[in-house]
């Protein structure tokens, strides 16, 4: 119990002090960026990030957790795994691309937001494969030696794009160093993959990878559907009268919540690979969820409150009078930021013990309610009507979550309880 607390402790606080160097870097990246571009170039580019971060998450085929799992139980032979699992992960990446950049050229009729979609094609195959890059390293608990290089790669997008914008730079070069950037980070990560980790091979044997596909398509769906939360509302926003300067102050807001959201969230992922091996009894797995939702809510609530007192100011001091509605838009965020975390050690368990439809229903539901709600919200309220119906999606996902991580852990504890049943 004890190796497995300081597993959990030292692999989950490496990446999480992983994820809040990039958060850090990106904070000031983006409040640089955002004061010398203006809310519509900020736009542009936040519908640039949103459209090619749909498109590596709606081909996740739940890889990520997969890769967790397998290697919380039998490292020693992950070799085939990994090298299976890099090449399905690469075609449908090379899928993407492909989808994505016929979307830039077909669907986006404004010629700067298809130049700005074409240049971020490389960003989505490099972003997919340094994601899973950073699992395969969570999954063998060797953060350290993964926080070492992720760190240069990040801080150097920042530093150089500060740089480049501050010399009067535009849009389209801070594109062009984005998928650069992201490029190096994921053949880096394969070599050191290779390095530290464990030999593979990339190749494709058509029954195993049926196999992997198939293991993997329910938590793909999920993982589709969360995607759709995360980026949905940008894309959404993109298609409604709101124009790109309102859309660039939603963004600003948006993007750094769920930053903060996914350092987190990188913290909790280190608990996955002790929980395949220690199998909690349902018990543990109820209480550890009832723990981490109150603590998550009572954070959000803490957090939604300092917004609601100096959001305004601290918005309008760091980014400008320009973006003075973003200002108001913090405390509603933090509490979306409370409904995205507060269900995730329910996801875990429910996982663990192999109950992944509950996962995929819970996404769903919260993408559908996303997709219903936000264009009619838009029409009636504006912006205020976008952040509704976001924070109304989460707020489902949440609930289906907790409420089917709640009754699954009953019954097991019923099941136990009550003599001659398994």
């Amino acid at each position: 119990m004890r190796a497995a607390a300081r597993s959990v402790v030292a692999n989950g606080g490496r990446l999480m002090g992983v994820n809040w160097i990039e958060t850090a870097l990106a904070a000031v990246y983006f409040a640089v960026m955002a004061r010398c571009l203006g809310p519509a170039l900020y736009g542009h580019w936040a519908y640039g990030v949103a459209a090619y971060v749909l498109v590596v998450g709606l081909l996740g085929f739940g890889f990520d957790p997969l890769t967790l799992l397998r290697f919380g139980r039998d490292k020693p032979a992950a070799g085939d795994f990994v090298g299976l699992m890099l090449t399905l992960r690469l075609m449908l990446l090379g899928l993407g691309a492909v989808g994505l950049a016929l979307y830039a050229l077909v669907a986006e009729p404004d010629p700067l937001g298809r130049t700005v979609l074409l240049l971020l094609v490389p960003a989505a195959i490099g972003r997919g494969v340094a994601t899973t890059v950073r699992i395969c390293f969570l999954a063998y608990e060797r953060m350290a030696d993964y926080a070492r290089f992720a760190a240069l790669f990040r801080g150097a997008e920042a530093v150089c794009g500060i740089a480049y914008l501050a010399a009067g730079g535009g849009l389209v070069g801070v594109v062009m160093l984005h998928s650069l950037l992201w490029g190096g980070e994921a053949a880096f990560g394969l070599w050191q993959v290779r390095a530290r980790l464990t030999r593979y091979a990339l190749r494709f044997a058509w029954r195993p990878a049926k196999g992997l596909l198939a293991d993997g398509a329910i938590l793909g769906l999920a993982m589709a559907s969360y995607t759709c939360l995360t980026s949905g509302p940008i894309m959404i926003l993109r298609h409604t009268p709101v124009g790109m300067a309102e859309l660039g102050r939603f963004a600003i807001v948006s993007s750094l919540t769920l930053i903060l959201v996914g350092s987190v969230q990188a913290f909790l992922a280190a608990v996955l690979p002790v929980l395949s091996r220690s199998a909690p009894g349902a018990d543990i797995g109820i209480a550890y969820g009832r723990i981490a939702a109150l603590a998550v809510a009572g954070v959000a609530a803490a957090a939604a409150l300092v917004a609601w007192l100096f959001g305004p100011s601290v918005v309008a001091l760091a980014l400008g009078a320009r973006y003075a509605v973003a200002g108001r838009l913090l405390a509603p965020f933090a509490l979306i930021g409370g409904a995205a975390l507060a269900p995730t050690a329910y996801a875990q368990v429910l996982l663990v013990a192999n109950r992944r439809w509950p996962l995929a229903l819970a996404d769903l539901a919260g993408a559908l309610c996303l997709l219903a709600a936000l264009a009619p919200a838009v029409a009636a309220w504006g912006l205020d009507g976008a952040v509704l119906a976001t924070a109304a999606a989460w707020l489902v996902r949440a609930a289906v979550l907790i409420g089917c991580g709640e009754a699954d852990g009953a019954r097991a504890l019923r099941r136990v309880a009550t003599p001659g049943r398994a």
